[in-house]
Parts: structure tokens; C-alpha cells; sequence
């Protein structure tokens, strides 16, 4: 009877505060009592760009398009659970509830176990931070090796002399168009499903793109194709409807 009332107790408490769940799914068995490795945290370094030209939101508003949401998710370490457990999913929440498959005999109910870090924001750490300095014109960058190789590559493109040709780049591709506008390539690129590249409007005439090899490829070859000029008026010379 205590058994039951103790597993009731929390299933009850569950509920009561709106959790769902949806999905029972049993997971493939460690060895007793092993605990898997929690997630290591990126290291994230700092850098300094001074700005000549470009101003620092510009710069920020790029970095966004190519890099997404600045936090990521950092799943919580597993519960310790014993041969035959079942785990109890809860989307959305860092968490997860472990039933253990000690038996029911000897008066126990295997190992119970809640683990919810990962709530309220506290499974998560910062991917990438960005801010200006007005007073000295500067870009002061937060982040792993790639994001501070993206915004130096975005600094090289943005802060250039006007009519510059543009730099050699370590991770961005960009692309400067003489005939295309480059919303309407960014546009024509998501309906392609280039889903693994990440494209920025730098102005009309300059995107940017960031992806792996296999899909900014065939994305530069598109690029080429396009950005030509537009073909001549069909009605151009033919005759007009008498009114």
C-alpha cells in the first residue's frame, strides 16, 4: 500500500501542475547504477573588433541570421537506473522521471528517481553573445572557435573600404551580385530546402551564406546561374491590342 500511494503521490503531483506525458518509452539498459556523462559546456572565448565603418548592430543582425538563437540546450546528465527501468519522456522540459525495475519485492519499487534540471531556463548556456561599445566603436564577440571565425568574416565584408573587392574568408560565403537581389536568392534558397545553410541579406547586392561544403556548393553554382541579367520584355515588339 505505501508503495502504491508513493508512486500515486508523484504521478498525482505531475499532473496536477499541467505535465504531460505523453510517451512511455523504454530505453535501451545500462549497466546498474551507471550514469551517463553530463553534456561538457563549449568553451567560449571573447574578442574585439574595432570598427572602422561598419557599425556594430549591423554586424549583430548578420551574426543572427547565420547563427540563430544565441542559447542552446544542454540535456541534463541520466538518472542512474537499474536493468529494466522505463523512462518517462517529458517534452519540452529538461527533465525526465525514472521508474527503476528493482521488483516489487522486498517492499521496494526498484530506484525512484525525478530529475528536472533543465527547467526555468537552467538547462541551457550561452552559444554565442555579441554587444557594442559606442564610445570606441567596437564589436565585442562571445563564443566557440566557429562563431568568432563567422564574425571575423563578417567584420571582414561589412567594415571594407566602399568598392572593395571582398576578402579572402575562413567560414562565410558571400556573394557579390551584379544582377540578382539578394532577398530574392535568399528566398529562392529556403525554397529549395537548403535547410543546413543559413543565409543574411548584407544589402541588395551582397548575401552571405554559412553551411557545410556539400550544400553551399550547389548553392554557389545557383548563384551563378541566377545572377545574370534578366531576360527581355516578352512584349517587347509584338503588337499591340487595337482598343
Amino acid at each position: 500500500m505505501r508503495v502504491y500511494l508513493r508512486i500515486s503521490a508523484v504521478v498525482a503531483g505531475l499532473l496536477g501542475i499541467g505535465f504531460v506525458l505523453p510517451a512511455v518509452a523504454r530505453q535501451p539498459q545500462p549497466e546498474p547504477g551507471v550514469v551517463a556523462k553530463a553534456t561538457v559546456k563549449p568553451k567560449l572565448a571573447v574578442k574585439v573588433f574595432k570598427l572602422e565603418r561598419a557599425e556594430p548592430g549591423i554586424v549583430i543582425d548578420a551574426m543572427t541570421s547565420l547563427l540563430g538563437d544565441a542559447d542552446i540546450e544542454i540535456p541534463p546528465p541520466a538518472l542512474p537506473m537499474q536493468p529494466g527501468a522505463v523512462i518517462l519522456v517529458l517534452p519540452g522540459f529538461g527533465g525526465q522521471l525514472g521508474f527503476g525495475g528493482g521488483g516489487f519485492g522486498g517492499g521496494g519499487f526498484g530506484n525512484l528517481g525525478c530529475g528536472f534540471n533543465g527547467m526555468m531556463g537552467n538547462g541551457t548556456t550561452p552559444a554565442w553573445r555579441a554587444t557594442g561599445d559606442e564610445r570606441t566603436g567596437s564589436l565585442i564577440v562571445r563564443g566557440s572557435e566557429n562563431h568568432i571565425k563567422i564574425a571575423t568574416d563578417l567584420v571582414a565584408i561589412l567594415d571594407r573600404k566602399p568598392k572593395a573587392p571582398l576578402p579572402k574568408l575562413q567560414v562565410v560565403k558571400a556573394f557579390s551580385l551584379k544582377h540578382a537581389d539578394a532577398g530574392s536568392l535568399s528566398n529562392t534558397i529556403q525554397l529549395l530546402g537548403f535547410d543546413e545553410a543559413k543565409t543574411s541579406i548584407l544589402s541588395e547586392t551582397l548575401l552571405a551564406v554559412v553551411g557545410p561544403d556539400d550544400v553551399t556548393g550547389p548553392i554557389a553554382e545557383l548563384v551563378k546561374e541566377l545572377d545574370v541579367p534578366g531576360r527581355p520584355n516578352r512584349n517587347d515588339g509584338a503588337p499591340k491590342a487595337e482598343r
